[in-house]
């Protein structure tokens, strides 16, 4: 039989495991309103909860379209996608050049073909022989975020190799799972002479699982196993899916905090070096069945941004794992360190995307690595200038300098 005192003190540490939980439960409700944050379990409970108030907010015109509605509409095989001929700033206009002289021309900013991709011309299934064909595959770098359409890279690749066309699959704001279904689904009924995966590093923890697109697993075999397939839209999420309930904020927050230890990148991380690995040898394996070159850049951030411990050991991973793999790679540092080039953004200070001269320069450095593989004969090797006043993009040949190349986000109107 318990004695008395004890009973006494069982009872005084029930009612302060409750009263510390009810305490933790306050703050952390309070915490979650004061600073807006989703309190779920999970990574994957927590995306779902957003998607879930995102597309039950009826005051919201765009909440059963994808993010960024503007470009992007609904596609079974990934979630999303670019719209089809979809234009945003190609309007006639008068463009005031150099020399003084005022002309119409008809400005290309943000712009897709009929395909998908951005640009502004078909690309026909059927390949011309003579004709080198580039599919780049990534997430902003690729279709080419912060600059006009004709001064992203894919668009100055081909400017800078000859008889070439360049299909820009980039995507912004996916991660590698979005290259993989992009390349699977679209980019090889192109039949490219080169794939080009441009992987920020970030892309590869970008890949985590969420509602609204395929989740890629490994099965027992090491093969992919992609399940979610077709992903939900957002309407039907709306209508055949329930909300995720939290009942607990604390519990959900502590299982949360147990489940990553505090480190959610290292996690998000891990799981998207699972799945990379399969992607990259599934890819480099077609491709060599179809005599396609495959190649990956490696998009690092710019000079004056330093990384954290966890993404500087992504980067050496990423490039343990390309080599172990036999996979061509370069990186943009590299690139930028052999053309003693330091990038910057329009305003001097901070660097995530390029300007157009860093765009060219990364180009640039794109042709002298498939010289190297000896994909295509020996180009022209350019500097770049960029006179922002004029929008006007300046590439003059190392070898004479009188050679000289203008490139403009216009055609002229005729």
């Amino acid at each position: 039989m318990i004695p008395v005192h004890h009973k006494k003190n069982i009872l005084l540490l029930i009612i302060a495991l409750l009263i510390g939980f009810l305490l933790s439960e306050a703050i952390v409700r309070i915490y979650a309103a004061v600073t807006d944050t989703t309190i779920a379990s999970s990574e994957e409970k927590m995306c779902h909860k957003n998607i879930y108030e995102h597309v039950s907010d009826e005051t919201d015109p765009y909440r059963f379209s994808p993010y960024f509605p503007d470009y992007l509409e609904y596609w079974e095989y990934y979630g999303i996608r670019p719209k089809a001929n979809w234009g945003y700033g190609n309007v006639e206009t008068e463009v005031l050049l150099p020399n003084g002289q005022t002309v119409r021309a008809i400005v290309y900013d943000m712009n897709t073909n009929g395909q998908h991709m951005r640009g502004i011309k078909e690309i026909s299934v059927e390949k011309d022989a003579n004709i080198l064909r580039i599919a780049a595959l990534g997430d902003s770098f690729t279709w080419g975020d912060d600059v006009p359409l004709l001064f992203s890279y894919p668009a100055l690749l081909e400017e800078l190799i000859p008889q070439t066309e360049v299909l820009n699959f980039g995507m912004t704001a996916t991660g590698i799972d979005a290259m993989y279904f992009r390349w699977k689904y679209e980019a090889l009924s192109f039949h490219p002479d080169v794939v080009l995966f441009a992987i920020y590093i970030d892309d590869i923890r970008r890949a985590y699982p969420c509602l609204n697109k395929p989740e890629i697993a490994l099965s027992e075999t090491g093969e992919l196993d992609i399940t979610n397939m077709p992903p939900p839209s957002f309407r039907e999420i709306y209508e055949e899916y329930e909300e995720p309930k939290t009942y607990s904020y604390f519990i959900e927050y502590l299982v949360y905090q147990l489940r990553y230890l505090g480190d959610v990148k290292s996690a998000e991380y891990n799981y998207g070096f699972e799945i990379l690995e399969p992607i990259l040898q599934e890819v480099k394996s077609q491709s060599e069945e179809e005599g396609t070159h495959f190649m990956v850049l490696l998009i690092e951030r710019g000079n004056d941004h330093v990384n954290d411990a966890v993404e500087l050991e992504a980067i050496e991973r990423l490039k343990k794992l390309l080599e172990e793999n036999e996979i061509s790679y370069v990186s943009t540092n590299a690139i930028f360190e052999e053309e003693n080039f330091t990038p910057t953004d329009y305003d001097n200070e901070r660097i995530f995307h390029f300007m157009p001269d860093g765009y060219g320069v990364l180009a640039q450095g794109i042709v002298n690595k498939l010289e190297e593989e000896r994909i295509i004969s020996e180009q022209k090797d350019y500097s770049f200038t960029y006179d922002s006043d004029y929008a006007l993009l300046t590439l003059t040949s190392k070898q004479n300098n009188s050679d000289v190349k203008m490139v403009v986000p216009f055609r002229f109107v005729e």
